[in-house]
């Protein structure tokens, strides 16, 4: 996994291509302290926008994520990625929503 853009104990962002399903994957973790702030909102859109453009310019048009749980998907909706309908086995055995966000 190749990182895009990271801060340690804040953020992280990273990038990989996916071969069996030929699609690329955007990981990203996010660290908040107890609860969101519009600060941590607008970094964090700040952040993404910059992968956005990175991933603009290198021609990739859209990404996916993996989610395992409701406040995961939550967050991932705020920032633009929609459900595809479909679900994956990650490598723990985890069932995860896939969601897709077009560039």
């Amino acid at each position: 996994m190749e990182t895009i853009i990271a801060e340690e104990g804040k953020y992280f962002f990273g990038l990989s291509f996916e071969p069996t399903l030929q699609v690329w994957m955007l990981h990203n973790d996010v660290v908040v302290d107890n609860h969101w702030t519009k600060s941590d909102y607008n970094l964090i859109k700040d952040k993404l926008e910059f992968v956005k453009q990175d991933l603009r310019s290198r021609g990739i048009t859209e990404v996916y994520a993996l989610v395992d749980n409701k406040k995961s998907l939550k967050y991932n909706k705020v920032f633009g990625f929609l459900p595809t309908g479909d679900v994956a086995l990650d490598e723990d055995g985890i069932i995860n929503i896939i969601t897709k966000l077009e560039i």
